[in-house]
């Protein structure tokens, strides 16, 4: 990856949009980014890092701080960058969310994050997560990556050296993305736990099983108990079980046979009793049966008179309805008189109407004469109408117009006074524009200084906090030397002593004529004497463990109290020396440092910024009042346009003023002449149309009622002919019903007579019974079926009944209940036997299937649990599976590092992967060491200087990126951005520094510095030099 061009707008310090062209770099790889503090070094990183991945570059900034505070409120904050890689562009647009003035009205909205990203191929995605995960996918590396081996921002530079084992852990995971090793210890670890718990399960499911055998004396078992025996004790229950079921089994067979054999035999004393009684029932019914028989006979003869007196009923039915049919057309025949005689008076009245209507018809054609002559008259009624018309537009024409005109002159003077105050408030402006300028070069040159004197300000604190330090350290360093020589003096005589009492215990060895260990000799005159009081060698290695850790704490404290002093030197030397002198002029204080410096330098700032407050505050005032010369200078030319349209606006309306009135008057005379031959009622073509409409609807009123009249009269006379008519056939209907009532009223007579009936009166008292004849008939056939019925059943039972007695079966019942008790409970017996044999059957069956799985699980557990302590560094060699993977690449890491700064400290330093397990139950295997090839000795890192930490890092931080594009295929990693720590360096390492990143850029990497160091900028041609001022903050390539 290869930035091409970057774009930031309102972005930082950066208040407008600048454009970094890195195409003006024209093959020079290496470049320097120099500016003063706070001007926007590190922003430039930041926008790369921001448009790639939505993040700036350091962990310290928030992405919702990026917008400029010298921004004005309209330019919106944005970045763009268009990169290369492998040939192809790619350009990416990033907009944080911020708010922006609204379209419409006063106040901010909310503008949302918003992110694009265009492929070379022209396609475009959007959206923040979908552009990052596209930029991770095309770059191979996420943002964590991108920060250890592309861009190394400030305060993270030295984070990947001086992290320990676990942090460094963190920091590759997210690298080298090892999440799935770490996801197989995990497995493993829970898989070995979820067997071991299986396990203790399982054997727990075995005890409870043995706990639910039941059995009449309880199966005792210890701690490591057999499952064999177990099983076998429970096969023994179980014979024995089923041989007590077998026996219970047949005396329950035993009192059910006796059971059933009394039910039977009470079953049919039941059936004979019952046949007993339903005899005697029977008999007693057919008695009463036999003595209803009269009343039956006489329900026959009742029923043969009603069949007869039916037919008569029928006759005098038909007698009854004819009569009332009668009523009916005589009520008919009143009714229809009664509207002959009520249409007669009708029709009479609409004769007489329509002779007087035959009378109007004079009257109607007065009114045809009269519209006739109205329509003669029209076209002179229509001009009179036109002209009046006509003469009131006209005369509301030359009203509006003198109105009009009153008021364009009204707006002409209101117009030229405008424009003279606006011609003022211009003058005014132009005046504010002139004391701008002077204020605005005030204000620069007050805001160098005030950044000058804050700088100054910033070293004397920096000096008075590094003297202070010094004194404590001072304090500190006596303390330790005291300690340091105590132990180093103790460690020398026990070591002398250790050396000298050698000779002494190898004497105690010797033997006459067997050579001396040492000489050879055979003969051993003088042997020497073994000395009391000597340590041990345990003694004197821990006494040396502790000489060397307190050698290590002195040489620390020794280093860093030689880094504050000369640190202290040289802030007064060369920072606050030259500083204080070339501010004493502008500010007016002393050039030499004493205890007051610090508190007037910082008076003088405050005094200093208080007066820069004010002056931006006027400019303030004065910015508000030239921000109206646009709008003011657009106003004056608006009225000056409006001006003169108006003039010729009211020229015109004067004109049409003449032209109007003469047209009126004209209209007027003419109006004279017509009115002598209009009628004075009628002066209007409305006034003429309603007239000769109302003639016109009197006519067709008259032609309306004449219509109606004759239609009445017709009407009536039809309806009066068709009621005479209606009458004459109810009298025709009225005389064949009385025929007819008449005819029937004999045959009924004749009926009655030849019918057997004494009289009239029994005739009527049997057709009360006509509607009950089907009752009656009902209950004969269900007597004689009846009666047949019972005595068919009363000869059958005496046929049954003859030889067989009454039996008592309360004995059969007492016997029954007392087997029934001893059928429970030998039931119940039985139940809880074969209950038990079911119960152990089944956890035979459960141990078994249980031992079988514990068997199953010991076998995986052996191979599970052990790769899940190996893998999380359990055993030996005690390191996880992941960090076992991640010491691999560190070891590649260091290999590659070893190359550049074995090169920058001239073979002095290498650095070492610390392979031997550390104190205690730590995971160990990503510790960092140095060694020293001065001492032979290795060390940690965290003893390194300033500069050697920084050229460890950056030795690191190569090998990292070499590492990382090597085993990511392909993965193009053309540029390094480096913010940090050159100024620690001397001149020898600074040049081996830069030597190691000129070879960077002859491999056509890109490298970029952000660095403060005067000898940097003198060896870097290409510089990005940003510039600040007031307005925000600008960079430009210079090449020196």
């Amino acid at each position: 990856m290869r930035p091409f061009k970057l774009v930031i707008s309102a972005f930082g310090p950066y208040a407008k949009e600048e454009t970094i062209d890195f195409s003006l770099l024209d093959g020079k790889n290496i470049f320097l980014i120099t500016g003063a503090t706070g001007a926007g070094k590190t922003t430039i990183f930041d926008a790369i890092s921001y448009a790639l991945f939505g993040e700036a570059s350091g962990s310290s900034r928030e992405t919702d701080s990026l917008r400029s505070d010298f921004a004005a409120s309209n330019r919106l904050t944005f970045v763009e960058l268009d990169f290369e890689l492998r040939g192809d562009i790619y350009h990416v647009k990033r907009i944080p969310q911020q708010l922006k003035p609204k379209v419409k009205g006063e106040g901010f909205t909310n503008q949302s994050a918003e992110a694009e990203l265009v492929l070379p191929d022209g396609k475009v995605r959007t959206g923040s997560s979908n552009v990052s995960n596209k930029i991770n996918e095309i770059l191979g590396i996420n943002k964590e990556q991108f920060k250890q081996i592309v861009m190394l921002p400030q305060g993270e530079f030295k984070k990947l050296l001086l992290a320990d084992s676990k942090e460094r852990e963190v920091i590759f995971r997210k690298i080298f993305g090892t999440h799935t090793y770490e996801r197989i210890q995990s497995f493993l670890y829970d898989k070995s736990r979820e067997l071991s718990k299986g396990l203790e399960k399982s054997k727990d499911r075995i005890l409870v099983n043995i706990k639910n055998i039941k059995s009449e004396e309880p199966i005792i078992i210890g701690d490591d108990f057999e499952i064999t025996y177990v099983i076998g004790k429970l096969k023994l229950l179980i014979i024995e079980s089923k041989e007590a079921g077998s026996k219970v089994d047949k005396e329950l067979n035993r009192i059910r046979k006796y059971i059933e054999k009394c039910q039977i035999e009470k079953f049919q004393g039941e059936n004979n009793n019952n046949l007993i009684i339903e005899a005697k029932k029977v008999y007693e019914k057919l008695k009463d049966r036999i003595n209803d028989k009269p009343t039956i006979e006489k329900k026959e003869e009742l029923l043969e008179k009603i069949n007869k007196a039916k037919d008569i009923f029928y006759i005098e039915d038909e007698i009854i309805r004819q009569k009332r049919n009668r009523e009916n057309k005589n009520i008919d025949k009143n009714n229809s008189e009664i509207k002959v005689n009520k249409l007669k008076v009708e029709l009479r009245r609409a004769e007489e109407t329509l002779i007087n209507e035959e009378k109007r018809e004079k009257e109607k054609l007065k009114l045809i004469e009269e519209i006739n002559l109205l329509n003669e008259k029209k076209p002179k009624i229509v001009e009179f109408d036109k002209k009046t018309k006509n003469i009131e537009r006209l005369s509301l024409k030359t009203k509006n117009n003198l109105e009009l005109t009153k008021g364009e002159e009204k707006q002409l003077e209101n117009l030229k006074k405008e424009l003279k105050t606006k011609e003022a408030l211009m003058k005014d402006i132009v005046e504010a524009e002139k004391e701008k300028i002077l204020i605005d070069k005030e204000i620069k040159e007050s805001t160098v200084l005030i950044e000058e004197v804050r700088e100054l300000y910033a070293c004397t604190i920096k000096l008075t906090d590094s003297k202070s330090r010094y004194e404590k350290l001072g304090v500190k360093f006596k303390e330790k030397e005291v300690s340091y020589k105590k132990c180093k003096n103790d460690y020398e005589i026990k070591e002398e002593i250790y050396m000298k009492a050698q000779a002494g215990i190898l004497a105690m060895d010797l033997k006459e004529n067997m050579p001396c260990p040492v000489c050879g000799a055979l003969e051993h005159p003088t042997p020497a004497i073994r000395i009391k009081g000597v340590p041990t060698e345990e003694e004197l290695k821990k006494s040396k463990r502790l000489f060397e850790e307190m050698q290590v704490e002195y040489n620390s404290i020794l280093l860093e109290l030689t880094k504050v002093k000369e640190g202290i030197d040289t802030l007064e030397r060369d920072i606050i020396g030259s500083k204080l002198e070339k501010l004493s002029k502008q500010i007016n204080c002393s050039s030499e440092y004493d205890n007051e410096t610090n508190n007037n330098i910082l008076n003088i700032g405050k005094q200093k910024a208080e007066k820069l407050t004010i002056l931006k505050r006027n400019v303030d005032d004065i910015i508000k009042i030239i921000a109206t010369k646009e709008p003011t200078n657009s106003r004056i030319e608006k009225v000056e346009v409006e001006l003169k349209e108006r003039e010729e606006a009211l020229v015109i309306l004067r004109k049409d003023y003449t032209l109007i009135f003469g047209e009126l008057k004209g209209e007027e005379e003419i109006l004279k002449h017509i009115e002598a031959e209009v009628p004075k009622e009628i002066r209007s073509t409305k006034e003429l149309d309603r007239r000769i409409n109302e003639l016109e609807q009197k006519v067709q009123e008259y032609n309306k009622l004449l219509k109606l009249a004759v239609d009445m009269a017709n009407r009536f006379n039809n309806s009066l002919a068709s009621e005479n008519s209606k009458f004459h056939e109810i009298e025709n209907s009225l005389n064949e019903i009385k025929d007819e009532i008449k005819n029937k009223t004999n045959l009924m007579e004749e009926k009655i007579k030849i019918s057997d009936f004494a009289s009239r009166e029994e005739y009527e008292d049997t057709k009360r019974y006509i509607n009950n004849i089907e009752k009656i008939s009902n209950e004969i056939s269900y007597y004689k079926e009846e009666f047949k019925s019972l005595s068919d059943r009363n000869e059958e039972l005496k046929e049954k009944t003859k030889d067989i007695e009454f039996v008592e079966l309360e004995k059969y019942e007492e016997d029954i209940k007392e087997n029934r008790i001893k059928e429970e409970i030998v039931n119940k017996e039985s139940k809880e036997i074969y209950s038990i044999i079911s119960n152990n059957t089944n956890i035979i069956k459960e141990i078994k299937a249980i031992q079988q799985e514990v068997q199953d699980k010991e076998e995986e557990y052996k191979v599970i649990g052990e790769l899940a302590a190996l893998s999380n560094g359990k055993r030996s060699p005690y390191i996880t599976f992941e960090r076992f993977v991640l010491a691999s690449y560190f070891q590649e890491i260091i290999d590659s590092a070893n190359i550049r700064i074995s090169k920058m400290t001239g073979e002095r330093y290498i650095l070492k992967r610390k392979e031997d397990k550390g104190k205690g139950t730590a995971q160990q295997g990503l510790e960092l060491e140095v060694y020293d090839n001065y001492t032979g000795k290795c060390r940690h890192v965290k003893t390194l200087s300033g500069g050697e930490s920084f050229k460890a890092s950056l030795a690191l931080a190569l090998g990292l990126s070499d590492v990382v594009q090597s085993n990511a295929g392909g993965i193009s990693l053309d540029t390094i951005f480096i913010d940090e720590g050159f100024g620690t360096l001397d001149s020898e390492s600074l040049d081996n520094a830069i030597s190691s990143l000129l070879e960077l850029q002859s491999g056509g990497r890109l490298v970029g510095i952000i660095s403060h160091v005067p000898e940097l900028k003198e060896r870097v041609e290409t510089k990005l030099e940003i510039t600040t001022c007031a307005e925000g903050s600008s960079a430009k390539f210079s090449a020196s």
